[in-house]
């Protein structure tokens, strides 16, 4: 059973991970970090800026659930 339309998922997760990449794009330059600390620093930019993007698009786009 699907939680949730693929469509709304799109507007959520999109989003973020191209937040994830243009600040993962920016850390990139930094040559003080190990490629684990860039990937893990991407990873977790992606997911909060997903999660603020979530909070601002659910006044617009409803996502429902269960």
């Amino acid at each position: 059973m699907q939680v949730t339309h693929s469509l709304d998922i799109a507007f959520v997760g999109i989003p973020g991970l191209l937040i994830g990449l243009v600040i993962g794009y920016i850390v990139g330059g930094i040559s003080s970090f190990r490629l684990i600390d860039r990937i893990g620093l991407g990873a977790i930019i992606s997911g909060i800026g997903g999660l603020i993007l979530s909070l601002f698009l659910s006044l617009y786009f409803p996502i429902y659930s269960l």
